[in-house]
């Protein structure tokens, strides 16, 4: 039983890193990467920062010292992509993370769940919703 529990919570801990925003570029800085997970699921800047899926400092440390973020994939044409993919709007809050485990070098491919909170409740629903990652994924 002890085995299923913790192998359960390695993989909430590497769902839970995809459910935050974690900037690419910086995916092998240790404080960028802190920083973003202890925010969570609250990209800077937004209103409310009661993300509920934000990392405690003694998760982000059993996170780092057992995975890599070996890619960290986010629509955001601010970036210099381009804005539409096939007439679809892209800034859509697809999110997906993939992650290699240090310890047993398998890798883990998690995507971000979509939100149901609005930006003034600490989701992203405006992006997450029908028109934007809900609806390019139907």
């Amino acid at each position: 039983m002890n085995q299923n529990i913790s192998s359960l919570y390695q993989f909430l801990l590497q769902q839970q890193a995809a459910e935050a925003y974690i900037d690419n570029q910086h995916r092998a800085n240790r404080e960028l990467v802190r920083r973003d997970l202890l925010r969570g699921n609250n990209r800077e800047g937004f209103p409310d920062q009661s993300g509920v899926t934000k990392f405690t400092p003694t998760q982000f440390d059993e996170f780092w010292s057992r995975y890599e973020i070996v890619h960290q994939l986010s629509d955001n044409p601010s970036d210099g992509q381009p804005e539409t993919f096939n007439g679809i709007p892209l800034n859509t809050g697809f999110s997906a993370t993939l992650l290699r485990d240090r310890v047993t070098g398998n890798y883990t491919f998690a995507i971000r769940s979509t939100e149901y909170k609005n930006w003034a409740d600490g989701g992203d629903w405006e992006r997450d919703g029908v028109s934007g990652a809900d609806g390019a994924i139907s």
